[in-house]
């Protein structure tokens, strides 16, 4: 199990096609100073990692509901998927470019400076949302309850992201790990 033998994760990690060199910018000083940071905690753990790609053209009927996220908030989408139980431990998404991003493509939208977002579940008309406009390695670092969304990708091209996600504590629902649990 990753808790307790972290170095059979990082060992898995490094294999083709997974990018080696992802393990040093995880662990790095710069990106755990702000995860520690965001999460108030010095401890804390990798509990997911995913790939978020956008496939061009997705912004018709059929294909806008796959490719794009309305109004919402980590942290509840979890709460959803996981059911009822003891308190979820904070978390933060490192969410990084891998394409350049604007609103054509689905980039994704904050709230404005300053404001929270509307309240889970709201809609993203009349709330004030700035774009998230990127370039490749560009990134944002979300708590959890940080409210964002994204349209779809009405472009010719992929729109790619790659999202890490660490956790204060170990996620754990009906007493088993949810993902990953890897110490940093």
């Amino acid at each position: 199990d990753s808790l307790s033998r972290p170095e059979l994760y990082w060992a898995a990690r490094r294999r083709p096609p997974l990018a080696p060199g992802m393990e040093d910018v995880l662990k790095g000083p710069e990106v755990q100073s702000l995860v520690r940071g965001v999460l108030h905690s010095e401890e804390v753990f990798l509990f997911n990692e995913q790939h978020i790609v956008k496939p061009p053209g997705s912004d018709c009927a059929a294909d806008a509901s796959r490719s794009s996220f309305p109004v919402h908030r980590d942290a509840d989408r979890v709460r959803e998927a996981l059911g009822p139980q003891p308190a979820l431990p904070e978390y933060a998404s490192l969410w990084v470019a891998l394409d350049a991003m604007d609103r054509r493509n689905g980039c994704l939208m904050l709230p404005a400076a300053g404001r929270d977002g509307p309240p889970a579940g709201g809609g993203a008309e009349g709330a004030p949302w700035e774009a998230f406009l990127a370039q490749p390695g560009d990134a944002v670092l979300l708590s959890s309850q940080a409210a964002h969304w994204s349209g779809p990708n009405s472009t010719s091209g992929f729109r790619r992201a790659y999202m890490a996600q660490f956790s204060t504590a170990p996620i754990v629902a009906a007493g088993r790990l949810v993902s990953f649990a890897v110490p940093m």
